[in-house]
């Protein structure tokens, strides 16, 4: 079957655009003359009016009487006593917060020492000198011609 898909697929497709294609082509009026030959065959009959509603009942009857008994019941309701209150003339006057604190405020700290020297073993007259920049040096002929690649790290430092 695998070896057929590519042909079953365009059959089926043509065949589904055939099908469809035909469809389209029917008319309403066909399928509206189609039911009244359908129904004129079959005899349609109306179907039976719904029965009438029940008649209402004459009178409803009596509602039954109430029936009223007496009963009696004991409860005994225990009153909780009340707490007594501590009744006091006149409220202590309220401590007011202190506004203005006359302890003096502590000496500020004494300034830090100045900074060491700085340690430096060579003096500023020594400058290294360094070799000015050359192609030559930087891309060897050698690597070149083997293309060899790598990576360099330097580490610069500068004594002030």
């Amino acid at each position: 079957m695998a070896k057929y898909r590519g042909l079953f697929l365009l059959l089926s497709a043509i065949l589904w655009g055939l099908a469809l294609w035909g469809l389209s082509k029917v008319k309403p009026s066909t399928f509206e003359a189609l039911e009244k030959e359908v129904g004129a065959i079959l005899g349609q009959k109306k179907p039976p009016p719904p029965p009438p509603p029940p008649p209402p009942p004459k009178e409803l009857p009596p509602p039954p009487k109430l029936v009223e008994r007496k009963t009696t019941a004991r409860v005994d309701v225990v009153v909780p006593p009340e707490p007594e209150r501590v009744v006091v003339d006149r409220t202590p006057p309220v401590q007011r917060p202190v506004i203005y604190d006359p302890t003096p405020a502590p000496p500020p700290p004494p300034p830090p020492p100045p900074p060491p020297p700085p340690s430096c073993t060579e003096s500023p007259r020594s400058v290294r000198q360094t070799r000015a920049f050359n192609i030559e040096r930087a891309y060897p002929a050698r690597a070149i011609e083997r293309e060899q690649e790598g990576s360099v790290t330097a580490v610069l430092q500068i004594d002030t």
